[in-house]
């Protein structure tokens, strides 16, 4: 007498569904890349790696690129930061200690007009960024493309910041 094979088990709805899906679509396995499409299993038949269906926002492609725009507005920030420090303390030794020309009158406007936005701007927009979570998540949802794009002009901002502090130092310290 002979036994007969095990039947195996229905397949489940997820296995259904995903066989449905990779049917005609060109998706990779993500732990070895392979073509998954027309798979009969929830299993690369590569690497044997499961595969699930599943819906998840693309939160990771971005990621690095908040990274980029905090790092960029914390330099900013530091930057800011030190060039107020050390053009109050040139202002200091050149006004009160006498320790070279004073400053003329169209360098302390320059000083006082140029200083308090570059300042402001680049702490308020750092602080912004960082704490406020609403913003972080919204940018990490974008598409890639105008993620990439704020990540550039913030870097630009912080250039010109740099930019506009190292004139405003040259003009204004003898």
């Amino acid at each position: 007498m002979t036994t007969a094979a095990p039947i195996p088990p229905p397949p489940s709805q997820d296995t259904l569904l995903l066989v449905a899906y990779l049917s005609d679509r060109d998706v990779p396995c993500p732990a070895c890349h392979y073509n998954l499409r027309g798979i009969n299993s929830p299993a690369c038949p590569e690497c044997a790696a499961p595969v699930r269906l599943s819906i998840e926002l693309e939160l990771h492609r971005n990621l690095g690129l908040l990274i980029s725009r905090i790092v960029a507005l914390s330099l900013g920030a530091a930057t800011t930061s030190v060039m107020v420090a050390f053009l109050a303390f040139g202002i200091y030794q050149t006004n009160y200690r006498g320790l070279g020309p004073p400053l003329q009158g169209w360098q302390q406007i320059t000083l006082a007009m140029v200083s308090p936005p570059i300042l402001l701007g680049t702490l308020c927009t750092t602080l912004v960024l960082i704490t406020r979570k609403r913003r972080r998540t919204a940018f990490l949802a974008l598409d890639h493309t105008k993620a990439r794009k704020r990540t550039a002009a913030t870097w630009a901002w912080v250039m010109v910041s740099f930019s506009a502090w190292f004139t405003l130092l040259i003009l204004v310290l003898p």
